[in-house]
Formats: structure tokens, sequence, C-alpha cells
């Protein structure tokens, strides 16, 4: 077996219509979402729209992985809670009769590490998968003229779908018994009506596997997983029957999957743009990683579906930065996945989560971090200040010693002629200066502020010295 390829951030190509194809995707689904809303009143996925099994359980990665394997999410042994949504491919609800591809998302939360702008800091990482090992088209453009004929029949030709499943079973059932499943009777209803719990789902199209490129797979593990993968279901009668079949299981047993990783080691036989290409095991098999159990509980509910298909994102983008997805096919989800979301939360006039409402988020630790340092750093100020004002002798002597040899040599070259300079204006300016500023100034002041008038001299006496006065300069 070769070694895994490392990552590398040119191994994607875009094409020029990439934007042009994506838009055309996007407005195809949120027709569809409308087509659904206008019959049921309630606006659901443009793809994988009917739920068949909406469960809770925990992942478990593995001790002691090989380096290859120790990558991103899987890098250190641990456990995390996850969320899972089983469901049935085609835009409307349609019934079980119409026998279609299944698909498995799991929400697993609570991970750490960098994370991708569109899990806007929520620490959770989605993964899509969906029954066969390789996309049903080579690129979003030949995929979106197989979604526009589906978006035709949109709650429309009901009698026509169930009869083509019943006739395209059959063909399906033999072909896929000598090893040559066809993909196209898959989508068009003839996909094999196997127990879901017992079936193999894939990303189908790659993703980052921390420093190299893998695609994921999930494998039952428990025994009565494995037994369920051979029974054929009798969906001819019942309308909810694989819905109705998850449920009998999961109450009495639970059970649990294997999470599984197939590494890109060949260049020409691994393609990353081309998702329509299975990648080859005999050389390249998928290698285990992680366990998911499911302990028993309600396979299905209405309240259930309301806080999971209503409420609830699942898109491959809301994860770590090593789990990136690749390729032509998750580039476009990237972009329709957030905004057909936000489309289907404002027709149904309820918020749509990426973290899990129900389960308490994780708080960052950065902020946990930063507030021990500063701790030691009050305490220690505290201790100082509490010595201080223990001891006011050791204060006193501190700042005897320091104003001495600061202020002393200019207090005592200043001090005389300041002290001289202040007793000649003592004995002869402040009988003079001090009664003028106040009667001339402070009158005037005084006169604009208040209406009373200005002070009389209180006896002619004082007027006579200065007439002589005046006599006597002008006859000198």
């Amino acid at each position: 077996m070769r070694n895994a390829i490392p990552f590398d951030p040119g191994l994607e190509h875009k094409s020029d219509d990439e934007e042009k194809t994506q838009e055309g995707l996007l407005s195809t689904i949120v027709k569809i979402e409308k087509l659904v809303f206008r019959k049921r009143a309630r606006a659901g996925r443009g793809i994988h729209v009917k739920s068949i099994g909406l469960l809770r359980g925990i992942l478990t990665v593995h001790d002691d992985l090989p380096r290859e394997l120790a990558q991103g999410l899987f890098s250190k042994p641990g456990s995390y809670e996850a969320t899972i949504r089983l469901s049935t491919i085609p835009g409307d609800p349609l019934p079980d009769t119409v026998s279609v591809p299944r698909g498995f998302a799991v929400k697993i939360a609570g991970v750490k590490g960098k994370l991708l702008p569109e899990a806007k800091n929520h620490q959770v990482q989605d993964f899509l998968f969906a029954t066969g090992r390789a996309f049903s088209a080579p690129s979003p453009r030949k995929f979106l003229h197989s979604l526009r004929l589906l978006a035709l029949t949109t709650e429309r030709m009901l009698w026509m779908k169930t009869t083509m499943s019943r006739v395209f079973r059959p063909i399906q059932k033999i072909a896929t018994r000598f090893g040559h499943p066809v993909t196209p009777l898959d989508v068009l209803g003839g996909h094999v009506p196997t127990h879901p719990l017992g079936e193999c789902f894939f990303t189908q199209a790659p993703i980052r596997f921390g420093r190299y490129v893998a695609k994921l797979g999930i494998f039952p593990e428990s025994e009565n997983f494995q037994a369920l993968s051979k029974k054929m279901l009798n969906i001819d009668s019942d309308p909810d029957a694989l819905r109705n079949a998850v449920a009998e299981v999961m109450r009495r047993e639970g059970g649990s999957w294997t999470l599984r990783a197939q590494l890109r080691r060949d260049e020409e036989m691994n393609p990353i743009e081309d998702a329509s290409i299975i990648w080859p095991e005999e050389n390249n098999p998928y290698l285990v990683v992680a366990t998911l159990a499911v302990p028993p509980q309600e396979g299905w509910s209405e309240e259930l579906s309301r806080a999971i298909d209503d409420a609830l994102s699942f898109a491959p983008w809301h994860g770590l930065i090593d789990h990136q997805p690749l390729g032509a096919v998750m580039r476009a989800r990237r972009r329709v996945y957030t905004r057909a979301a936000a489309s289907r939360s404002a027709m149904n006039q309820r918020r749509v989560y990426i973290f899990p409402p129900w389960m308490p988020e994780p708080k960052k630790p950065r902020k946990a971090a930063a507030k021990p340092k500063k701790a030691p750093d009050a305490t220690v100020k505290t201790a100082e200040n509490a010595g201080k004002k223990e001891n006011p002798a050791k204060k006193k002597a501190a700042s005897a010693t320091k104003t001495p040899a600061k202020a002393a040599p200019v207090k005592t070259v200043k001090a005389p002629t300041k002290t001289a300079s202040a007793r000649k204006k003592s004995t002869v300016r402040p009988a003079t200066k001090t009664p003028v500023k106040a009667v001339t100034k402070s009158p005037s002041k005084a006169t604009r502020k208040t209406p009373t008038p200005a002070p009389r001299p209180r006896s002619p006496a004082k007027s006579a010295p200065d007439k002589r006065a005046k006599a006597r300069a002008r006859h000198d």
C-alpha cells in the first residue's frame, strides 16, 4: 500500500462557470422548497427532505491510531456527542413506496481546533454521507440538469414515480448481486429496499484529512446492524416503512457503526474534482478511525422532527479547517447550503441553528486562560499596600530621607530673599495697595452686577488737605 499523498492547497482547479452553476443550483433548490411549502405549509430541505431516523449518540475516536489516520478531529482519542439524521434524497417527501437512495448526516459537537468561516465560531464538525461510493454526476453542472428535471416533478406525478420504482427495483437488485449497481436506476426509484440501519454510507466527494486527503465512510459495526444489511423491507404497503423499521430497532436495541477513512494514495486513480469516480479499494481500503454508537431510544417523532429537521442545519462546511471539503461538488455546497437554509428559515419563520440548541456549547478557552494571570499581581499589590499601612513609622522615615535630598537645597537658598522682601512689602505696600485694589477695581465690577450706588466720603474734612496740597504745588 502506497503512502498517503500530502494535502496541497493547489489540488483544486476551479472552472470558469462555477458561479453561474451555483446560482442555478440555488435557485432550483429554493424553487423545490417553495413548491413543498405551498402544498404542506412547511418548508423542508431542497434535497434529503424526508427524515427516516433522528438519533443521538456518541462518537469515540480510537486509541493508538497510526500517524496517517491520527489527523484533525481524530488526532487525539476522545468522545463527542453526535446528532444523526437519516433521510431519503428527493426534495419532496415521497412515500417509501418510491425506493430512492438514502442519506446519513452526523453533527459532532465540542470539537477543538481552527474552524472554517461557515462554522461561525461554533465548535461542530458535520459529515454528510449517502449510499453509493461515488456521486451521481461528474460535475455540479451535470447535476444541475438532473435536479431541474426533478424540480418539474416535485409534488406531482406520484403514480408515475411509484410505477417506475416497481419496474426498476428488480433490475437493480440483479445488478447489485453481480457487483455492478446502476446509479441512474437508484435515482429514478430503483434502489434496493434494504434496511437503512444495515447500509453503508460514503462522503462520495473528498475532504481534507489533516495533512492528507481522504473520503470517509460509515459501516455497520454491531451484530444487529450487520444482520440488517441483508434484510429486505416490504415498502409497497407502508408509506413510512423505512421510518417505522428504524424506530422499531432503536426502541429495542440500539447499535453502532464504524467511521472509516480512505486516504488519497494515487493522483490518477484518486481524483479531486470528479466526484463520480470511485477510488479503488483493492490496495487502498477504508480504515477504522472511530466508532459511532447509538443507545436504545425513540427513532423518530414529530417533536424530534421539529427540533432537528426544521431547526438544525447540516453542511460539510460546518467544521474544522483540517476537514475542509474539496472539489467542485463540495465548493457548490458551500454556497448553496447556507443560502438554502436561510430561505427555509424565512418561510418557516423559525431560526435554523448550526450548533444543537439543546446542548450547552463549550466555552472558549482563551477568556478563561487570561484571568489567572492578573490575580497574582493584584494580590502582591494589596499585600504591599497593607504593609505600608501597618508601618506608618517606616513611611515617615522614608519620606524624611527622600525630601531633604531634593527640596532642602532649594529652600535654604531662596528662603532668605523671600522673607526679606516679604518684610519690606508688609511695611510699605500692604497699607496702600490692598485698599486701592479693593476700592478701584472691586466697586467697578460690583456696580455692573448690582444696582447699589458708589459709596460717598464720610466727612468733608478729608478733602481739605487735598486742596491745600494742590495750591502749594501751583505756588512752587
